[in-house]
């Protein structure tokens, strides 16, 4: 109809799935991406369209979607009538029965990006040189991205790198931090004034600048100095224990103020 035209325009496909995954109906614009007529594949599963590569990933995705999730997205291949894939941004949201607010399925957009990922993949070995120098940083590193509800505010952040020194930091694998949130790792940011600090920089774009704060984790007499600056839809993010100057400068003023 007019609206999923519409959407089609904006997002490139849109495609409805049920609770099992099969697809209810697609936009017309999945044949210009695919080389499928939506009319081949209303009724089939949406997985079998994936690069096998790529389908226990979205099919954890959907499982997400189906317990409660609000949104997800993530990059995976189609396949195309030709024989060959193609790239796309798959964004995942549930779709909800009116009267109950029960998930009865989910809705699919897809933003064909081959291009640009085809020229990201070309320019691997450069990532993996910069890979190498943040694991080199002494400081613990780590990027995250927004997490956005069904309106678009950002809710969490999703780990999507980390270097050694921030897994030490967190005493978690790197596995362990690029599958978890931010408020997964740390749930006491739930509602804090750091959590919609960095929030605000994704939002504004501005950096963030905190000395001297309290950690959000581990021993809370620790003392943090943190950067944080925007980097695409979501942070990146530096901190370093200071505790050892914040005491030593709290004795000297303790001093001062105890000869004035």
């Amino acid at each position: 109809d007019g609206r999923d035209r519409m959407l089609a325009d904006h997002v490139g496909v849109e495609l409805r799935t049920d609770r099992e995954g099969r697809i209810r109906s697609v936009t017309d614009s999945v044949e210009a991406v695919t080389g499928w007529a939506p009319g081949d594949l209303v009724g089939t599963f949406a997985r079998d369209l994936l690069d096998e590569q790529d389908r226990d990933t979205c099919d954890a995705t959907q499982q997400r979607i189906l317990a409660g999730e609000s949104g997800s997205q993530i990059v995976v291949r189609i396949r195309t009538a030709d024989a060959g894939t193609r790239f796309v941004c798959a964004t995942w949201h549930p779709v909800r029965d009116e009267t109950t607010g029960e998930v009865t399925g989910s809705v699919v957009s897809w933003r064909d990006i081959d291009s640009a990922t085809c020229l990201r993949l070309e320019m691997q070995v450069e990532s993996q040189i910069l890979r190498a120098a943040l694991d080199a940083h002494l400081d613990p590193h780590g990027v995250v991205e927004a997490v956005r509800d069904e309106t678009g505010r950002t809710v969490d952040l999703r780990c999507i790198e980390v270097n050694n020194a921030g897994c030490l930091a967190l005493g978690l694998t790197r596995e362990q931090v690029l599958a978890s949130t931010v408020l997964e790792l740390m749930p006491d940011l739930t509602g804090s004034a750091l959590m919609a600090a960095f929030i605000k920089v994704v939002d504004d774009r501005e950096p963030l600048v905190l000395n001297d704060g309290l950690s959000p984790i581990g021993p809370s007499d620790r003392r943090y100095d943190l950067r944080a600056v925007a980097v695409l839809d979501g942070l990146s993010i530096t901190w370093r224990d200071v505790t050892k100057r914040y005491e030593s400068a709290s004795r000297l003023a303790a001093s001062e103020a105890h000869y004035r």
